[in-house]
């Protein structure tokens, strides 16, 4: 439980001393020389990733409709790089600083997108892709959204 009562969903990078955690539909980037601070406020995400270099982070949220969308922003201000497709997308993993792989939107057990893609940051692209699961990549930035 977070020191508000709400429960913490987070990622870590482990290069340097940066925890970043959703709260009360807060994010918060904690470090031990500064200690918690709002990083962006109005955001309950779900599966957030890091990219290899800190730089940005990637998160699923849901829409009014109900499809979760993937939401990119700049991990040291906050500020919104752009969402991963309107189809629906979740569970971002970072393959590299600039490509990132996510799953189509699944609601429920049996029904929604099953297919899943890459999408590269640095030109706004997505293609189809072979991978099914992503469990881990090198370097490693968080337990779970690589």
């Amino acid at each position: 439980m977070g020191l508000l009562g709400g429960q913490y969903i987070a990622c870590v990078y482990p290069f340097s001393v940066h925890w970043y955690y959703e709260q009360r539909v807060n994010v918060w980037r904690w470090t031990p020389s500064t200690g918690a601070a709002r990083l962006k406020a109005g955001v309950s995400w779900i599966d957030p990733a890091i990219s290899h270099d800190g730089k940005r982070i990637a998160y699923a949220a849901r829409g009014t409709n109900g499809r979760s969308i993937v939401h990119v922003i700049d991990a040291a201000t906050g500020a919104d790089q752009g969402t991963v497709s309107t189809d629906g997308r979740g569970r971002p993993f970072f393959l590299t600083d600039d490509l990132v792989w996510v799953k189509g939107d699944q609601r429920g057990c049996a029904t929604g997108n099953r297919s899943t893609f890459v999408y590269d940051l640095r030109d706004q692209t997505e293609t189809q892709s072979s991978l099914d699961q992503v469990s881990a990549t090198w370097p490693s930035t968080s337990a779970l959204g690589g």
